[in-house]
């Protein structure tokens, strides 16, 4: 009690403790919901990229986590490449999904194009 670690277990104090835990709550619930409807606006977005590619379809370089990173800023979604789950970079043409980790536990799967360059 001297270095406020615990409080008695009065009436008032009880009230303001469970106060305390419905707007813990109600805050946690907000994320989620925020978190879910910016998952959703994400797999609505489309990522394409043009690029220089061999005979088989392999490219030239690579699309990397900062690439999609900054496409999505482009389509006005403010993502850290670091949330971007990508193990390897996209080093073939084709469409992918990757996976980008969203607050609350959330995550949302955005699509990838990647063409060839004419």
């Amino acid at each position: 009690i001297p270095h406020g670690f615990a409080v008695a277990a009065t009436a008032k104090n009880k009230r303001q403790l469970e106060h305390e835990q419905r707007l813990r709550e109600h805050r946690i619930l907000r994320v989620r919901q925020e978190a879910q409807t910016l998952a959703e606006r994400l797999q609505a977005v489309p990522c394409h990229f043009v690029r220089k590619a061999g005979e088989e379809g392999k490219l030239f370089g690579s699309v990397t986590a900062m690439d999609i990173a900054e496409a999505l800023k482009t389509a006005g979604f403010e993502v850290d490449r670091r949330r971007i789950e990508l193990d390897q970079p996209l080093k073939a043409l084709g469409n992918f999904t990757v996976p980008v980790r969203l607050p609350a536990e959330t995550s949302a799967m955005v699509k990838v194009t990647i063409a060839a360059e004419e």
